[in-house]
């Protein structure tokens, strides 16, 4: 509930990241396509392959062997198509395949010794793929020649990139090579960094969901409680409680606290819901000095026994919402006076460090422990589980604490008071 917002931001986010990762992988895997290819192209329209290509089927292939590194991939094959369609000489530079382009019947037009538009085709085993061009030769009477390059490097790149995209499916596992020393390795560097950040986003996700789950259990169960008390009380009315008048003023009265109790409450989940969707809060100078000495006055009220001292020499002016930082202040001291024994002291400060107004409520109690400490400000989480729902709330206190807090851009925090006790601390910038 205090997260509904911002999940459903992150849910948000996390989709157009996906469809951007599709939109992307789509993207890469058509450019280094196209990119390839080019190079492809441009060495089948290069006059240079002419020459190597007359070369080699005029001298029915014995001039073939190595080539100088670069030039053709191995399995490249060149043939002597005649005037008939049928293949008078076939010459194949290196490799171990013996599979032939299957050309089609009718070959592209082209100008006499001038490779035409590249095509591709199928070879005659349906596994490797040619890069093809054909062109009239007068050196041969009338027949056309034909060069064809194997794809098959191609496709091993592309294939390549398809395991790199592919790997996002498990957002634990890596993309090896991931060197900035190649292409390759640059982009898996790339798709490294993405996979992280989803990885972490989808965490923050599942942890999002885990709090609300928990919220919806505890608000469930919170509420449960004085709803069973009004309708306890109201089945004593209806059973004739008002022949008694002692039962019937008690039921009243019952029925009127647990009212108020679960509006409090009720208002509270609200407050947290409303701080969880980001809603803006009003803007506005707040004299923290004022805002501390009327809770200090209001919990003298309450526990007129109670020793609480004041430490707010000057006024401190920050900008924000006065009913929202004055909340911030009462629950801290309400805290303190409802959790501690009557005779142990309060000390509140108002200070400024560093640029932060520090707003300071140290007790004098039985402390915190550790663990009670590192959850003390999550939503109805209580140190003491045993304590009475009356006289020690529900959990909600410390967690509008910290919400008010973040929602001005600061935080809050807790540690042990010096002889013994915590000590709650909230800082709020003087810009906020």
């Amino acid at each position: 509930m205090t997260r509904s917002l911002s999940g459903r931001l992150l849910i948000g986010v996390i989709g157009l990241v996906l469809v951007g990762l599709a939109t992307a992988d789509i993207a890469t895997y058509l450019l280094l396509q196209n990119n390839l290819l080019s190079r492809i192209d441009s060495q089948l329209t290069a006059r240079s392959t002419v020459d190597t290509a007359v070369s080699v089927l005029g001298a029915n292939c014995n001039v073939r062997g190595p080539l100088p590194a670069g030039d053709f991939p191995a399995g490249t094959i060149t043939e002597l198509i005649g005037r008939d369609g049928a293949v008078t000489v076939s010459c194949r530079f290196l490799g171990t395949s013996t599979a032939k382009p299957q050309l089609p019947q009718q070959l592209p037009q082209s100008t006499l010794d001038t490779p035409g538009r590249p095509f591709t085709v199928r070879g005659d085993d349906g596994v490797i793929q040619y890069r093809v061009t054909a062109w009239p030769e007068d050196s041969f009477d009338g027949s056309y020649v034909v060069f064809a390059i194997p794809l098959t490097e191609m496709q091993s790149t592309l294939g390549t990139l398809l395991l790199l995209e592919g790997a996002i499916g498990d957002l634990t596992r890596r993309v090896e090579p991931a060197t900035p020393e190649t292409e390759i390795g640059r982009l898996g560097l790339a798709l490294n960094g993405m996979l992280s950040q989803i990885e972490a986003a989808f965490a923050e996700r599942t942890r999002s969901e885990n709090r609300l789950r928990r919220f919806i259990a505890d608000a469930s169960h919170e509420l449960r409680t004085p709803l069973t008390s009004i309708r306890g009380y109201a089945e004593m009315l209806r059973r004739g409680a008002e022949k008694s008048p002692q039962d019937s003023a008690v039921a009243r009265r019952r029925i009127e606290e647990e009212s108020v109790r679960m509006s409090v409450m009720v208002n509270d989940m609200l407050v947290l819901a409303r701080l969880g969707q980001g809603r803006p809060l009003d803007s506005a100078p707040v004299d923290l000095q004022a805002v501390a000495r009327d809770a200090v006055a209001d919990a003298r009220a309450v526990a007129p026994q109670r020793e609480i001292s004041l430490d707010a020499p000057e006024p401190v002016v920050v900008t924000g919402d006065d009913t929202r930082l004055r909340q911030v202040m009462g629950n801290l001291v309400r805290n303190a006076v409802v959790h501690t024994p009557a005779e142990s002291p309060i000390d509140v400060s108002v200070t400024t460090r560093d640029g932060m107004a520090l707003m300071k409520v140290a007790d004098h109690g039985p402390g915190l422990r550790p663990d009670e400490a590192s959850r003390i400000f999550e939503p109805f989480f209580r140190a003491d589980p045993s304590r009475s729902r009356d006289s020690g709330g529900v959990g909600l206190g410390l967690s509008i604490v910290s919400a008010v807090a973040a929602a001005h851009g600061g935080k809050v925090s807790v540690s042990d008071t010096p002889g013994g006790g915590a000590t709650f601390e909230v800082e709020i910038p003087m810009g906020a």
